[in-house]
């Protein structure tokens, strides 16, 4: 439904497709997190997209110094990553996947991150 929402019949996920992309015309959009959860799960977990062309990123602190060099490879998983330092009675880094297949083509994150991403 994602990668082609009909107005009259989607229109949450229409309208949530142009607000994302105004959004990214703005200001740059660092992360888009869709988030749920499964019955059969414990814990909480993420899905990602793993760019595997992605060019190396430098990230900056508050104050915009000290940068540091992300493989272009690991960005999606930096975020999940600091969830589970943080806090890892309730998020496990273990049970994320980064691995975009073929029947989730029409997902928010896929179709997000194909349309609207790197």
């Amino acid at each position: 439904v994602w990668n082609d929402p009909n107005k009259k019949i989607h229109p949450t996920i229409f309208h949530t497709k142009q607000m994302i992309r105004r959004l990214m015309d703005d200001r740059e959009t660092l992360l888009f997190c869709d988030m749920h959860g499964h019955s059969r799960k414990k814990n909480i977990f993420m899905y990602g997209c793993e760019n595997k062309r992605a060019r190396n990123m430098p990230l900056y602190d508050r104050e915009g110094y000290n940068s540091v060099v992300v493989q272009g490879r690991l960005r999606e998983k930096v975020f999940p990553k600091i969830l589970s330092e943080n806090y890892p009675e309730a998020f496990c880094f273990q049970e994320c996947s980064f691995k975009v297949q073929r029947s989730k083509d029409s997902t928010a994150r896929v179709v997000v991150w194909r349309e609207l991403g790197p």
